[in-house]
């Protein structure tokens, strides 16, 4: 089930950090917060419904309407998404746990063969400033997860897989969900 569910969190994890930036961070007021049991359990009976209700809509869903949304469910919207995404990352977290040293292998990999290409005297300048630029982004993206992965605290970690089946069943009825809508 986790396989399943970390298409679901990568996806939304590169949407939530591109559209709220750091996707690390608490909403004002609650920098540096972990997840708490009542988080864990706001995230177990509204993201659900929310599902269940954006499957419903004719069109996409945009923001305002999810906000509109999250907030007639009696939710802060910002805090619900904070909740979303660190349960998605220590979710993530815990799933990847024994591929993090390969994943810091492939960036360094990454790296290698960027120096590789800059180094090499058949490709134009032009062409070493786009293979540059795309792989700095790439390795940086790539290093930032592996930085949040690797900063998920002990404490939000056991809470996760204290509430694993829960969330995961939850995590795999949106990927199902998301398929659904795809075909």
């Amino acid at each position: 089930m986790r396989t399943a569910a970390l298409v679901l969190m990568i996806l939304f994890l590169a949407y939530a950090a591109g559209c709220s930036g750091e996707a690390s961070d608490a909403p004002a007021g609650h920098r540096n917060a972990s997840l708490t049991d009542q988080d864990i359990q706001l995230f177990l009976e509204v993201y659900p419904a929310y599902l269940k209700w954006a499957s419903a809509q004719e069109k996409p869903v945009t923001d305002d309407q999810a906000k509109r949304f999250l907030s007639s469910q009696g939710v802060d919207p910002a805090r619900l998404q904070w909740i979303m995404e660190r349960v998605m990352l220590g979710y993530m977290a815990i799933s990847l746990e024994q591929e993090l040293p390969l994943l810091e292998k492939r960036i360094a990999d990454m790296d290698r063969t960027r120096q590789r290409l800059l180094r090499d005297g058949a490709i134009d300048e032009k062409q070493k400033e786009s293979i540059h630029r795309e792989f700095d982004e790439l390795i940086r993206e790539q290093q930032e997860m592996v930085k949040k992965m690797r900063a998920f605290s002990e404490n939000e970690r056991e809470l996760l897989l204290a509430h694993e089946q829960e969330v995961g069943a939850v995590l795999h009825e949106a990927l199902a969900k998301k398929q659904d809508a795809e075909q």
